[in-house]
């Protein structure tokens, strides 16, 4: 979903042409989960682990806030709605891991 999120709201390519070129891409598969880690966008920023950053690191908070933008549209779309988890991504890492255990009811 992310290639989705980037493509079609980042870059804003537009959902329906990067979701047609997507299903042709996997076959048509389509995530039984979608486990989207939300906090703030300095903070996920801050978290990434490529010191100089790459080309998606200096995209800017734009571009993040779009991406943000793509994830909140999934979360209503029907063909997401029923798989989209929003998870506290703020605490610790332990933290994290549990609430993710949780919504997926392992």
């Amino acid at each position: 979903m992310t290639s989705l999120t980037n493509q079609a709201y980042g870059r804003e390519i537009g959902f329906e042409t990067v979701f047609a070129i997507n299903r042709i891409a996997t076959g048509d598969i389509l995530p039984t989960h979608i486990i989207f880690l939300d906090v703030p966008l300095k903070i996920g920023l801050e978290r990434t682990f490529d010191e100089k950053g790459d080309k998606f690191e200096s995209m800017g908070m734009d571009f993040y806030n779009k991406v943000r933008d793509g994830y909140d549209f999934l979360s209503k779309h029907e063909l997401f709605t029923h798989n989209f988890l929003r998870i506290d991504g703020t605490g610790t890492p332990d933290e994290v891991f549990t609430n993710i255990i949780r919504a997926l009811k392992v």
